[in-house]
Parts: structure tokens; C-alpha cells; sequence
């Protein structure tokens, strides 16, 4: 591929991802959302996250989705309790450690 190619397919491609980004910042500026669709939106970072990493936290285990399970219960009580990101590893690597000894 020459270079014009590739250059005007990677601006291309900057060009298709920055637009759905920017466009509510544009579209969306001068009027204010009800508060029940800010709060939707608002949650949908968590919900994505957990999405991604719920399932291979499970799984992380093989034989053992039990454990797994309270190590993740462990590390979100944790996590909600205040405690650091730390403290918060460490506490659910050392239940899991203890239940699987």
C-alpha cells in the first residue's frame, strides 16, 4: 500500500471513532438530561466493567467456580467497604488462598 493510501485510511479511521464521541458533547450541550437517564448513563462504565471481568474472575479457577466466587465476594465487599485497592487484593487473594489450602 503506498503511503497516501495509508495515511488517508488511518485518518479514516481517527475520523470514525472520534465522531460517535464527540457527537453528544455536540449534539447534546445546550439541553439537559432528565435525572433518570443521568443516572442510566451514568452506570453504564460499571456495568461494562463488570461485564468484562465478572465472567473471567469466575472462571479463573478451573474446578474450583466456588471459590472463585467467594474471592470475588470478598474483594467487592471490600471494595465497597472503603478499603484501598490494596488491602482490597490482598484480602480476596488471601481468602481464596484459605479455601483452596
Amino acid at each position: 500500500m503506498k503511503d497516501e493510501g495509508l495515511l488517508a485510511l488511518i485518518l479514516g479511521m481517527a475520523l470514525v471513532t472520534y465522531l460517535p464521541r464527540l457527537a453528544p458533547f455536540v449534539l447534546l450541550h445546550r439541553w439537559s438530561l432528565p435525572p433518570g437517564v443521568r443516572h442510566v448513563l451514568e452506570q453504564i462504565p460499571a456495568a461494562a466493567l463488570g461485564a468484562l471481568l465478572i465472567p473471567d474472575a469466575l472462571g479463573a479457577l478451573p474446578g474450583h467456580p466456588g471459590v472463585a466466587a467467594v474471592g470475588l465476594g470478598v474483594a467487592v465487599a471490600l471494595s465497597m467497604a472503603g478499603g484501598n485497592l490494596i488491602l482490597t487484593v490482598m484480602g480476596a487473594v488471601g481468602a481464596v488462598y484459605v479455601l483452596l489450602r
